[in-house]
């Protein structure tokens, strides 16, 4: 969906709707975020629409052409549908996924890349414009999701962040134990580092819970910055509980924090949720 920024008014919305679907059989979907416009694409000069989301616990990725005049609605141009264990093949850990944001390589106008989850894992995968096509694949085996990115302008790093769920539980998520994660990586899928930020919960008996959810580059500074959702008492000064805080870290380009800030309700103990990509 099309919305006008100054006004909130819809301009215009697409529906993808599964061929085979009827009023009794209809399919499950789910919508992650991973949304990218190309106003001109690099090779044909068209409009095209990148998305990736989930139907039926299978992920969809297509591209759609705009056409630009005549009122005609938009084309899927190549759709693809990722490979999914079955259950006699691996357990549920493998078959879980996340297709969270499409980000295009400032460099290389001829790719781009979707980030998320995908075989219960965080991952980082670079993909051919034009037809669809896996360049390659990353899997962090210490990362549960990548939530948030950032890149380096005109350069071949970027940064991403999320959180590690540590005993992959099937049940009781919100309250199982994560830790905060951040890496930097290059166009070519090397990881030039991996760094967690973690801390202890000050109510003992519940488990330590620290996600990333926002990343900011500064090039001006060259300094990165972390946006987390944290309980953390290192990070925490006044009324620490079992509640989460909002806190932003500055880094430098190797990871090393520089200094953060904490927003909290304090003694109103609320928490503070955050969304994906939030900074």
């Amino acid at each position: 969906m099309e919305i006008d920024p100054a006004t909130g008014k819809s301009n215009k919305g697409v529906y993808q709707l599964e061929y085979r679907e009827t009023s009794s059989a209809t399919p499950t979907y789910g919508t992650w975020g991973a949304l990218y416009f190309d106003k001109k694409d690099y090779f044909s000069g068209k409009q095209f629409y990148y998305t990736a989301f989930t139907m039926n616990d299978k992920i969809e990725m297509i591209r759609l052409e705009v056409p630009r005049y005549g009122g005609r609605p938009p084309r899927v141009d190549w759709n693809f549908e990722f490979y999914e264990f079955a259950a006699t093949e691996a357990a549920d850990l493998y078959r879980r996924k996340e297709p969270m944001n499409i980000h295009m390589d400032p460099l290389d106008r001829a790719y781009f890349y979707l980030t998320g989850r995908y075989h219960g894992r965080g991952s980082v995968m670079r993909f051919n414009k034009q037809n669809g096509r896996l360049k390659w694949y990353a899997k962090m085996d210490k990362m549960t999701t990548v939530r948030a990115w950032a890149q380096v302008p005109r350069q071949k790093n970027f940064y991403g962040c999320g959180d590690f769920e540590t005993g992959d539980v099937t049940a009781n998520v919100a309250s199982a134990e994560h830790t905060s994660a951040i890496f930097r990586m290059d166009n070519t899928g090397n990881m030039v580092w991996y760094s967690v930020l973690s801390g202890s919960n000050p109510v003992s008996s519940s488990a330590n819970q620290d996600r990333c959810f926002g990343l900011s580059f500064d090039s001006r500074h060259n300094e990165l910055t972390a946006l987390l959702q944290i309980k953390a008492s290192s990070l925490r000064e006044y009324s620490e509980g079992d509640f989460y805080d909002t806190a932003l870290i500055l880094m430098d380009t190797n990871g090393r924090p520089k200094k953060s800030e904490t927003i909290s309700f304090a003694s109103s103990a609320y928490d503070i949720y955050l969304p994906n990509d939030a900074l």
